[in-house]
């Protein structure tokens, strides 16, 4: 993995959108949270399917945590606590 220090010069108003935006996955990723369990509770269980909603919900909560770390982030460029590093990988994922 290569490492890069990169100061951006986002201005206030793009931390503004950037926030719009990260609270606008986080509700989504709740929405699909709440409907996958009502889903789980309306389709007979099936082990084919209780993994597939499973593995949805995983999903779904990976990217709410990965939003809320991002989130966190943005508050501390905005407060001036943080550089950010963005790591680039490789062809085979490295």
């Amino acid at each position: 993995m290569q490492k890069t220090s990169i100061k951006c010069g986002i201005d206030h108003l793009g931390y503004c959108k950037l926030l719009q935006k990260l609270n606008s996955i986080e509700s989504k990723c709740n929405r699909i949270i709440l409907e996958l369990s009502e889903v789980k509770n309306l389709v007979p269980s099936k082990p084919s399917v209780d993994r597939l909603i499973e593995s949805l919900e995983q999903s779904a909560n990976d990217l709410y945590e990965q939003s809320v770390r991002q989130r966190e982030l943005v508050e501390q460029s905005i407060a001036g606590e943080v550089t950010m590093r963005i790591v680039r990988r490789n062809e085979y994922g490295l």
